[in-house]
C-alpha cells in the first residue's frame, strides 16, 4: 500500500504569483543588489541607535546572546557562592541579574517573532523586497528571505494597528 507523501513546495525564494515573480532576471539580480545594500545600511542604523541607547543586546546575534547569558549566569552563580567579590550592597549581583533579565527578555521577544512570522537575525529589513516575493507565504511555502527581527515587529505593530492578528503586546503611547 503507497503511503500518501506531501509535495514539498518548491523553493523559488518568492512566490509564484508574486510582484517579484514579473520581474526579468535582471530586474531580480537588480533587486537583490539594492535590498542587500538597504539591509547592510539598516543593520548599521539600528546597531548605531541601540548603542546610543545603551541597549547592546538587541545588536547582539542569538549567539551572541546565549553565549553573554550563560557568562552572566556563571559570574552571578560565582558572586553568589562567594568565589567572585562583591560589595556590601550587593551591586554586582544586581547588575548581573538585570543582565540576565535583559538578555532574556530579548529571547523570548525574538522567540516570538521567529514562532510567528519566522524572522531571524540574518533576515531581510526590507519591506518591499519581503512583500514584492509574497509576504509571509513567500517565506514558508518557497523559502523566500525571512524578515529580520526589526521588519517582523514592525509588520506586527501594523497589523496592531488595523484590528489584525499579532503576537506582541503593543499599546497606544502615554
Amino acid at each position: 500500500m503507497a503511503t500518501a507523501t506531501k509535495e514539498l513546495p518548491e523553493a523559488l525564494g518568492y512566490a509564484p504569483d508574486s510582484v517579484y515573480a514579473e520581474c526579468t532576471t535582471d530586474e531580480q539580480e537588480i533587486s537583490d543588489r539594492i535590498e542587500r545594500e538597504a539591509n547592510l545600511r539598516h543593520a548599521t542604523m539600528l546597531a548605531v541607535r541601540d548603542e546610543r541607547r545603551h541597549h547592546t543586546v538587541r545588536g547582539c546575534t542569538d549567539d551572541g546572546l546565549r553565549h553573554l547569558l550563560k557568562t552572566y549566569r556563571r559570574e552571578l552563580e560565582d558572586v553568589e557562592d562567594g568565589d567572585l567579590p562583591d560589595s556590601k550592597t550587593g551591586h554586582r549581583a544586581r547588575v548581573l541579574k538585570a543582565k540576565i533579565a535583559d538578555i532574556e527578555g530579548e529571547q523570548e521577544w525574538r522567540a516570538a517573532l521567529a514562532e510567528t512570522w519566522q524572522a531571524a537575525g540574518n533576515g531581510t529589513h526590507s519591506i518591499t523586497g519581503y512583500l514584492a516575493r509574497g509576504g509571509l507565504a513567500a517565506v514558508i511555502d518557497h523559502g523566500a528571505p525571512p524578515p529580520s527581527y526589526d521588519l517582523a515587529s514592525r509588520l506586527d505593530w501594523r497589523n496592531w494597528k488595523e484590528g489584525r492578528p499579532h503576537v506582541l503586546a503593543w499599546k497606544e503611547a502615554a
